[in-house]
């Protein structure tokens, strides 16, 4: 999307579905990697979540980077009110969202949650 991009960095990929050239995939896992530039991240949203959502704060803060998510919504959750409430910009898909590939069954599919 240029509204945002376009992005330097895609830090939570595989080689086939990066965003970016300059890109990490899991076995660069990059919760270790420096995040600078305009970064696109779609982290998994499992238990590990929380960790790829103060990577993003802590980059923005330290790093001056300017990072667009897509995340769930969980405001149930300890993280978001620490991090997400935080950002400087909230946007709200006002439909759930179509994943060309489900990287665990590879079908087409959306989250069971908003």
């Amino acid at each position: 999307n240029m509204r945002f991009g376009p992005f330097t960095l895609d830090p939570c990929c595989t080689d086939e579905n990066a965003k970016t050239e300059h890109h990490f995939t899991i076995s660069e896992n990059g919760l270790k990697q420096p995040w600078i530039g305009k970064v696109f991240c779609n982290p998994p949203f499992g238990h590990h979540l929380k960790f790829w959502i103060r990577k993003a704060y802590d980059s923005a803060k330290d790093n001056n980077a300017y990072v667009v998510m897509l995340i769930p919504i969980r405001p149930d959750t300890k993280w978001f009110h620490i991090y997400a409430w935080k950002a400087s910009e909230i946007y709200l898909i006002k439909e759930r969202v179509k994943f060309n590939k489900d990287t665990i069954n590879g079908e087409v599919g959306r989250p069971a949650f908003p």
